[in-house]
């Protein structure tokens, strides 16, 4: 999460267009801003991604991790392999 003075959607768009950025989501900008970023390789990708934000005039004030519980990987995960299952399922009903 990238924390930033103020963050508006021409930063949101400059992220988005790094080709390793994935779910790119502004969050709490009336309050300054946070931008979130799915990111594969963060050791590697942050520096990229701050001094983009920089070179285009944002304030970054500090970059944080969201971590998520234990329960909450188990939960997508289960959630993930039901959906095959379901979509199967809704497919295959389709004809009788």
């Amino acid at each position: 999460m990238f924390h930033l003075r103020r963050a508006d959607a021409r930063l949101v768009e400059l992220i988005r267009a790094l080709p390793f950025a994935r779910e790119v989501q502004a969050v709490e900008l009336a309050s300054g801003g946070k931008i979130v970023v799915g990111l594969d390789d963060p050791e590697a990708q942050n520096p990229v991604i701050v001094r983009r934000l920089v070179e285009a005039g944002a304030d970054v004030q500090f970059v944080g991790e969201i971590r998520h519980s234990l329960e909450d990987v188990y939960l997508s995960l289960i959630q993930a392999a039901q959906s095959p299952v379901e979509s199967g399922r809704a497919h295959g009903n389709q004809g009788e």
